[in-house]
C-alpha cells in the first residue's frame, strides 16, 4: 500500500467502507449536468497539455494493465449495475431533474481519467471495502 493511501485509511479500521469521490469538470456537459464515471482506463492521450504543459500521447499510466484496459470505479462490480453509483444518480435526479445525471463507462483520457485510474490503482488489493466514484459536472475544462 502506498503512503498516501495508508494515511487516508489510518483512522479507519479495515472493516470500514471508504468512499473516494472525485469531482471534476467535463467541458462537453452543460452546466447542471452530472456524469458519474464507472471506469478508469490505463491510457494517457491528452488532447491538450495540462496546466504544467505535459501532454502524453498514447502512454500507459501504470504497468499493471495493458494500454486502454480499465479498472472499475466500484469494487467489486466489474460490469453491469453499480449499486453505489446508481444510488447517487437516483438522489441527484430527484434533486436536479431526471435528465441531470448520466452514468458513463468512459472518463475520457485527460485529467479526470488519470485521477480516477491512479486512485483505483492505489486502492486495489488492500483488503478494505472500497467504493470510488468520479463525478464530473458541466461547465468547461476536462
Amino acid at each position: 500500500m502506498d503512503p498516501l493511501h495508508a494515511s487516508l485509511l489510518s483512522t479507519h479500521p479495515p472493516s470500514t467502507t471508504v468512499i473516494y469521490l472525485h469531482l471534476g469538470v467535463d467541458g462537453t456537459q452543460k452546466i447542471g449536468k452530472f456524469k458519474l464515471e464507472r471506469r478508469g482506463y490505463n491510457d494517457m492521450n491528452f488532447r491538450v497539455p495540462d496546466n504544467d504543459g505535459y501532454q502524453p500521447m498514447g502512454e500507459v499510466i501504470t504497468q499493471t494493465l495493458k494500454r486502454d484496459e480499465w479498472m472499475s470505479s466500484v469494487y467489486p462490480v466489474v460490469n453491469g449495475p453499480c449499486p453505489f453509483l446508481d444510488s447517487v444518480a437516483f438522489v441527484l435526479k430527484g434533486k436536479y431533474g431526471h435528465d441531470s445525471v448520466v452514468t458513463s463507462d468512459d472518463a475520457g483520457r485527460f485529467v479526470c481519467n488519470y485521477t480516477l485510474y491512479t486512485t483505483l490503482a492505489r486502492i486495489m488489493g488492500t483488503g478494505t471495502k472500497k467504493t470510488n466514484g468520479n463525478l464530473r459536472g458541466g461547465g468547461g475544462g476536462g
